[in-house]
């Protein structure tokens, strides 16, 4: 049941801005601002954590959150590079999809600069990318 309420939280936000460092429900959301949010909402991490992608992966493995062999509804989805950094986060709201904030970078640090970048939270489809690995973790 719970993840159900966390995925009616997570798309509450779609059409949000996205923004590099956000992770405030008004004014705007990086990848990892914005599923912390949903983990801050739902106890999985502390009210006052903050993590970038990468940290927020190393966290949930440190404290035995389970990786699964493929994505479910109400998991994270990490996607790690070439180099082997995790660089970007996701929650599946199924086995195809994904919310989200993304679109923009270190650059977009505004309405403006999020708009004209088409960069926001939304639903896309899981893909990987070109060079890149995929880990999906049970968090309800």
């Amino acid at each position: 049941m719970r993840r159900y309420f966390a995925l009616w939280y997570a798309a509450r936000f779609i059409g949000k801005p996205y923004l590099w460092g956000g992770d405030d429900p008004v004014g705007g959301f990086d990848c990892s601002g914005f599923i912390s949010e949903i983990c801050r909402a739902f106890g999985i991490i502390s009210v006052h954590a903050r993590y970038s992608a990468a940290g927020l992966f190393d966290h949930l493995m440190k404290n035995k959150f389970r990786l699964l062999p493929g994505p479910e509804r109400g998991c994270l989805v990490f996607w790690r590079s070439r180099q082997g950094v995790v660089s970007h986060v996701e929650l599946a709201i199924s086995k195809k999809y994904a919310i989200g904030a993304f679109g923009g970078d270190s650059t977009t640090d505004g309405l403006e600069d999020a708009m004209e970048a088409n960069a926001f939270v939304g639903v896309r489809p899981i893909k990987r990318w070109a060079t890149g690995q995929l880990h999906y973790v049970r968090i309800f």
